[in-house]
């Protein structure tokens, strides 16, 4: 008996990812943001670099399958704005915007360090206004999803760290007081390092 269990326990694949039931992972890194408000009377586009971090926690489905939690936030800072058919594109320093997913998702490893995740929910865009901040508002909730592809470096027998990129967008909407009902879409791109835990 003894001789089987220890044949068993060395059969398994050293680099298999899953060694326990638990799965943590958190993700941090620059990406690029296009944030697009359209209401009845003019269209604007906010776009530039900032910064994003991600959460994912759960459990494992089966030995390369994961099921988790997913919380994203994005803050993009000083954004360059562009009114079409108004002025050529600027920067400002007076506002910022806040890109957040709560939601789940599943994360698959197909291949040794290789994984792929999606994750849906719903998503809110934020708008801080640094100069007045009466004005700031936030979105209603709406749809929202998250893809991440990245490879993974064993560190220790149960955690690893590795990058990933990650595309995400967000369809929402808001009331506002000066132009009525607003549409709202925000596009991700991260470039992200990551810590994991299973």
């Amino acid at each position: 008996m003894l001789l089987m269990q220890t044949a068993v326990m060395y059969s398994q694949p050293a680099n298999s990812p899953a060694k326990s039931k638990v799965y943590l992972s958190a993700s941090f890194g620059p990406s690029f943001f296009g944030i697009t408000d359209r209401s009845s009377y003019e269209t604007y586009h906010f776009n530039g670099l900032g910064l994003q971090f991600d959460v994912d926690a759960g459990f494992a489905l089966s030995r390369h399958l994961f099921m988790h939690f997913t919380y994203t936030g994005g803050l993009l800072s000083n954004p360059t704005i562009k009114v079409p058919n108004m002025y050529s594109p600027r920067p400002s320093d007076e506002i910022s915007f806040n890109d957040r997913l709560t939601g789940g998702g599943f994360t698959w490893y197909p291949a040794k360090e290789f994984y792929l995740t999606l994750s849906a929910g719903a998503g809110l865009i934020k708008l801080n206004d640094k100069v007045n901040p009466e004005k700031s508002d936030s979105s209603e909730r709406g749809p929202s999803f998250r893809i991440k592809v990245g490879r993974e470096w064993k560190i220790s027998e149960r955690f690893g760290a590795g990058i990933c990129f990650t595309y995400g967008k967000t369809w929402t909407s808001n009331i506002s007081y000066y132009y009525g009902e607003e549409k709202l879409t925000s596009n991700r791109f991260g470039f992200l390092c990551t810590v994991t835990m299973h």
